[in-house]
Order: structure tokens, then C-alpha cells, then sequence
């Protein structure tokens, strides 16, 4: 079962009550040995104060550990853990780190929101639910309202990538791509008539965004229509993308989708992929990119 936001919601409030019962017992078992934390352990105040801080730290640090081995933090020690290589200085079998400036093949994709040409796309649509929460230590219970994922789609063709005067074939097949979201769409953009209703252009692009994505938007349009969020972000020409994964040196007059290649004089590309011992990685991050190489660009987050 994949795990959304309001059920990672309801596992950190459970674990936080019992983190907190945890660490109250650990308080009281502490006050028999120590006659100073006896005294300290004596005020409510700093009672509910240290274990609520525990146990908040406790949490902060279980979330810190997982992105660290398994997360966004392994994604960036695994690209930085690797110096950046040069497409000319490359060679067969080599486990490479590139980036430049990404060119499209002539298949392309279409992203389902912003309808923009791009070699890859990912895009997650997300409504807006009702929740509990709590405060004062679980105490107040009281509700909120936040956005729960229902649909991630990913998907991706093969680019190139441009280094100064030579290229790179990304063949993105079993690759882990993280694309950095460049278009967020939410209550704050939402297209209203005068009366504060969805206009006929905004059910519209709700209808043919979801339609793609193979959901139902029935729910999601008209005037009872439930909120909805996309966040979108494309891999397009023209924008610096990094790689890193392990490739060889092929012939561009053996494959026909490297013509225009072969028309302007360029014999040969570095492909890379993945293949049996490494997984290809591909990403425009900001986290990953090295800023130097390339001028500001506009990305929400």
C-alpha cells in the first residue's frame, strides 16, 4: 500500500504520543537516581516541556536518517560523491557525473498539465482533506485541512545531453528520475467567475489534465467540485539536467534517432544507461546541479 501524506500524518501522531508516554516514564525512572532532575522533573511546565522536545527530536531525527540513507540526502551524497566529468574525457565502462544542457530527440512527451514538449515529466495531483491533529500534548484535538496525494505519474524518453562540443545519449529505461516541480497549480490560481466559481476554462483544464493522468474528474469539477493541486515538473530542451550512471562510446550512424547527428558531422556519443551493476540517475535539481555552469532559472518549489 502506498503511503500518502495524511497516513504519514496519523503515524507521526501516534508515535508521537507514544514517544511522549515513553519519555515520561524515562523522566519519572530518572527523578529515583538524580535528586537535581528530581527537582527539575517537579514542574509541569518543564515536564510537558522536555517531553515534548524528545519526542519531537526523536521524530526529527527518524526522518533525518531515512533521507539520509534512502531519501533526497542519498540522492545528493550520491551524485556529489562523484566528480564531475567532461563528456570528451570520457570512456568505456567509466561511472560518469555529467551536466549540460539537455537536447530532445524527436519523440516527444507532453506534459499533462502545462502541455509542454519535453523529453520527461512528472506530475503529482493532489486534494484537499480534512485531518485531525492535536496540540498541548494531545490534549486539544482539533482539525485541519491539507493536500493528499492520488495519483504520480512519471514518464520518460530518451535526450541528449550537450557539453560543450560533445554529446551524451541518456537512455532513461529503468532510470531514477527527480524532476524539480516548475509549475504548481492551487487554490491560489484557480480560474473564478465573479461569484467565485470554477470558470468553464479552469473545469476544462482540470478535465484534460486528470483525463490524462487516467483519473476520473468528475469530483474535481463544477461547483461542489473538490480542491485539487498538480505540481509539475518537465525535462525541456534547452535546460541543464544532470546524470550520473555508467556508459561507452557508440557510432550515431547506427541509430536512426541520432541522424541530425550524423548530418552535422558528429560520429560519435557517449551513451549512457543503466545496466546490471549501476542505476542510471537523472535529475535537474538544484540540489545536484552545479550552479556555476549555467544562469538563474525560475523553479517553485
Amino acid at each position: 500500500m502506498k503511503i500518502n501524506e495524511t497516513i504519514t500524518h496519523y503515524i507521526g501522531l501516534f508515535s508521537g504520543k507514544v514517544l511522549i508516554i515513553i519519555f515520561a516514564l524515562l523522566g519519572w525512572k530518572l527523578t529515583e537516581y538524580s535528586d537535581w532532575f528530581a527537582n527539575v522533573w517537579a514542574s509541569e511546565f518543564n515536564r510537558v516541556t522536555l517531553t515534548s522536545c524528545f519526542a519531537c527530536g526523536a521524530i526529527w531525527l527518524s526522518v533525518y536518517t531515512y533521507s539520509y540513507f534512502w531519501g533526497k540526502r542519498k540522492l545528493i551524497r550520491t551524485f556529489k560523491a562523484n566528480a564531475r566529468s567532461t563528456i570528451s574525457k570520457c570512456t568505456d565502462g567509466d561511472l560518469v557525473r555529467i551536466q549540460g544542457e539537455l537536447n530532445t530527440l524527436p519523440a516527444l512527451l507532453n506534459a499533462p498539465f502545462s502541455q509542454r514538449q519535453c523529453s520527461a515529466y512528472s506530475i503529482k495531483a493532489s486534494r484537499r482533506v480534512e485531518r485531525a491533529t492535536s496540540s498541548n500534548s494531545g490534549s486539544h484535538v482539533s482539525s485541519e485541512k491539507a493536500w493528499e496525494t492520488f495519483t504520480f505519474v512519471e514518464l520518460a524518453n530518451d535526450f541528449l545531453i550537450r557539453c560543450e562540443n560533445h554529446f551524451a545519449l541518456v537512455r532513461s529505461k529503468d532510470a531514477k528520475i527527480i524532476i524539480q516541480p516548475d509549475t504548481v497549480h492551487d487554490e491560489s490560481s484557480y480560474s473564478k467567475d465573479r461569484g467565485g466559481f470554477l470558470t468553464e476554462d479552469e473545469n476544462t483544464k482540470r478535465k484534460q489534465t486528470l483525463a490524462a493522468l487516467s483519473v476520473s474528474p468528475n469530483q474535481y469539477i463544477g461547483v461542489y467540485g473538490v480542491d485539487v493541486k498538480f505540481e509539475e515538473g518537465v525535462l525541456a530542451h534547452g535546460e541543464q539536467v544532470a546524470v550520473l550512471g555508467r556508459g561507452h562510446w557508440i557510432n550515431t550512424d547506427a541509430y536512426q534517432e541520432l541522424r541530425i547527428l550524423t548530418e552535422r558531422g558528429i560520429d560519435k556519443v557517449y551513451e549512457i544507461a543503466t545496466d546490471t551493476e549501476q542505476k542510471l540517475f537523472i535529475s535537474d535539481s538544484v540540489d545536484v546541479l552545479e550552479q556555476e555552469l549555467f544562469g538563474a532559472k525560475s523553479k517553485l518549489s
